[in-house]
């Protein structure tokens, strides 16, 4: 059974987490503001006053105009150029979407530059297989590996806990054409947060070490509720518990085929459609869900939240095809991830956790998708139209 919006609440926590709870915004509030989504103008990371700009309401509806048009036709991905103030797209240099010009979307009314990529489509083609496989280097399966193709700047990033000397047959093959980064790789795993559940909260599967964060309230066609949070946390029926106090979190009552998607469903406990945020060193506070839709590339000014980070912004999205292939998932590699550079990575623990941009009166969030992993500079994301599809989900809102 579902409860009512619980009290928000003030709740004490440890140090290095955060001090209090404070509650950034109120259902009459949120009402008021129109809860218009800006996809990163109703947040800025940039200072420490967290300033808010406007942004075009429009922007999500032209994006998923040009992507209906580009996306079949073979493009690399659409983007928005920050510096022009437009769009633009991105295209191979050769074979299938190499001919797409600005002509191909003028029945979109929006301006739009289309640009060839300078990534040959053999480094396009065999990056994937290659790090997949594994076994260019005798030590090569001991690390994890991330990759995308930064659509924003059209460079190949490839992401790598392993040594310099191990990823030498991957320089030696692709040379400049790829763009490799050394640092920590893999997957990414608040306390005690009682029934109903909000999302950014820390949670544990019953009996294990493994730490998670729960990411936003969904609900079926049917109006019944569950919390939306990353596959590689726990299998199919385990039981999930907070990391402190042990509050009850549900069971995982649905999953999707990993790592073809990594993503599940937390259910049999109470939910709320509100997530924790709060940067660190600041009081801890919470926003409500305002929507749901699928990030813009190129839009600067994305945040997440999580048990480990907290709250993080001044995420740039770029891609929609990222892979990571983490040496903690002996299954294989998760594909089709949503990628952002700028700003933290996620750390150990903010897995599942939600990732969301603000309203334009920066009062309550829009979801846009689950945190899954890091590479040196950049997140993995699993994008919440991939989610909403799979399991025929919608976001719960309560205002």
């Amino acid at each position: 059974m579902q409860v009512g919006r619980r009290r928000l609440r003030v709740r004490l926590i440890p140090a290095g987490l955060a001090c209090a709870l404070v509650l950034a915004v109120s259902p009459a509030s949120a009402m008021a503001s129109g809860a218009v989504s800006a996809d990163g103008g109703a947040r800025v990371a940039a200072g420490p006053t967290g300033s808010r700009v406007a942004a075009d309401a429009k922007l999500i509806a032209t994006n998923a105009k040009l992507q209906a048009i580009a996306e079949p036709r073979g493009a690399i991905g659409v983007y928005w150029d920050q510096a022009r103030g437009g769009f633009g797209v991105l295209i191979p240099a050769s074979g299938r979407g190499s001919t797409l010009s600005a002509t191909d979307f003028r029945a979109v009314d929006t301006s739009v530059v289309v640009h060839t990529s300078t990534v040959p489509q053999a480094t396009l083609d065999g990056i994937g297989p290659m790090l997949q496989a594994r076994d260019f280097h005798p030590a090569a399966r001991k690390y994890s590996y991330g990759w995308h193709h930064n659509v924003v700047n059209d460079t190949l990033v490839v992401e790598t806990d392993a040594p310099y000397d191990v990823m030498a047959p991957v320089r030696e093959k692709f040379g400049s054409t790829i763009t490799i980064r050394y640092g920590a790789t893999g997957l990414s795993r608040r306390l005690a947060d009682p029934e109903p559940h909000w999302g950014g909260a820390g949670w544990r599967p019953q009996g294990t070490q493994t730490i998670c964060s729960t990411g936003f309230t969904v609900q079926s066609a049917s109006g019944a509720r569950f919390m939306l949070t990353a596959g590689h946390c726990a299998p199919f029926l385990a039981t999930a518990f907070s990391i402190s106090d042990g509050y009850y979190f549900g069971l995982v009552v649905s999953r999707a085929p990993f790592p073809t998607y990594d993503i599940e469903l937390l259910g049999g406990s109470t939910y709320q459609g509100v997530i924790y945020t709060g940067a660190p060193g600041q009081a801890e506070s919470a926003a409500f869900v305002a929507g749901a839709g699928d990030a813009v590339l190129g839009y600067p000014n994305y945040c997440r939240s999580g048990i480990t980070s907290l709250e993080q912004c001044g995420h740039t999205a770029t891609s929609y095809s990222g892979v990571l292939c983490s040496v903690e998932v002996p299954e294989g590699c998760i594909p089709g991830l949503l990628t952002t550079e700028g700003g933290l990575t996620s750390r150990p623990g903010d897995s599942g956790g939600p990732f969301y941009v603000y309203s334009v009166d920066g009062l309550t969030v829009h979801a846009r998708g689950t945190v899954i992993g890091h590479g040196a500079t950049t997140n993995y994301l699993q994008r919440w139209g991939t989610a909403a599809q799979w399991f025929g989900i919608s976001i719960v809102v309560e205002f």
